[in-house]
């Protein structure tokens, strides 16, 4: 089946500035959880406490990343959300990206702008020009994933590799701003938190997508293969808390879940990957709670 074309030309409504709500939802409050876990997870292994410049990037990580990382999505990927249920008629989509009206979502590279523009003025006035340069390699990531260039998001297996990429970026702020140098093993625990938050969110959208079309890792692989890497992905979590970062509560967490992934209810699969997504979210909380005692 293929995608309809994007009209955003000459047939495309007025531009609409979205409401604070609508941008709210636009940058994935769920989402934005794990940008903070992987931002302060530095934070956990930091001999002391960092400056206020930290918290300010904390604060970034949030609405104004957000807006640019999904805001950016929602503005290129208006084809398949148009014709996914879960865009609108969930509850979901608050939370993981709710569908604007077609004037709004015009709005988006604007607001996406003057979201992110005061915190980029501000590295440069500091003259943290490493910030600058972190700022440009999230343009470019973005870029890859989201269009006009390769659209790596429509690629299975690619999208989650980019999207990978584009949160350990947000991992390396995390570790410059408290000033602490990362050991492979908090690389590769980062990585494979990151992979477990993208597998279950493609197995969620699983229907919607193989619906309209979409070829995502769950679609191309199929539920089963899916589940399989996200289980794999948690047992490298727990082997790194295990082994790199003595850490057993947090590698116990994560080794009883593996074997419940794959023996996962199915159907309905949405279900069963947005509980699996809620569970890792208050888990690696827990988790990070437990490597800062």
């Amino acid at each position: 089946m293929s995608l309809p074309a994007d009209r955003l030309g000459a047939s495309s409504p007025p531009v609409e500035l979205p409401r604070v709500w609508d941008l709210v939802r636009v940058a994935r409050p769920g989402l934005i959880v794990s940008h903070l876990w992987v931002y302060l997870l530095p934070l956990a292994l930091a001999p002391e406490a960092p400056g206020g410049a930290y918290w300010i990037g904390a604060l970034y990580v949030t609405l104004p990343l957000g807006l640019l990382i999904y805001g950016w999505n929602d503005f290129r990927d208006g084809d398949v959300d148009a014709l996914s249920p879960r865009k609108r008629e969930s509850r979901m989509a608050h939370f993981f990206g709710y569908r604007l009206s077609p004037g709004r979502r015009r709005a988006l590279p604007l607001c996406i702008v003057a979201a992110n523009l005061p915190f980029l003025a501000l590295a440069l006035v500091s003259g943290e020009l490493p910030l600058v340069g972190w700022a440009a390699v999230m343009v470019a990531g973005n870029w890859l994933y989201n269009g006009p260039g390769p659209r790596l998001s429509r690629r299975p297996g690619m999208a989650e590799i980019t999207a990978t990429g584009i949160y350990l970026c947000i991992l390396w702020l995390g570790a410059e701003m408290a000033g602490v140098a990362l050991s492979w093993p908090v690389w590769v625990l980062a990585a494979a938190a990151i992979l477990v938050f993208q597998i279950a969110g493609a197995i969620v959208d699983l229907p919607a997508d193989r619906a309209v079309g979409k070829r995502t890792f769950a679609v191309a692989a199929g539920e089963t293969v899916a589940a399989a890497a996200l289980a794999a992905a948690v047992l490298v979590k727990a082997v790194v808390f295990w082994g790199h970062l003595a850490a057993p509560p947090p590698a116990l967490i994560n080794g009883a879940a593996a074997p419940l992934l794959l023996a996962r209810p199915s159907p309905p699969v949405g279900n069963w990957a947005g509980a699996t997504y809620v569970y890792f979210a208050i888990a690696d909380w827990a988790c990070l709670a437990l490597l800062a005692l």
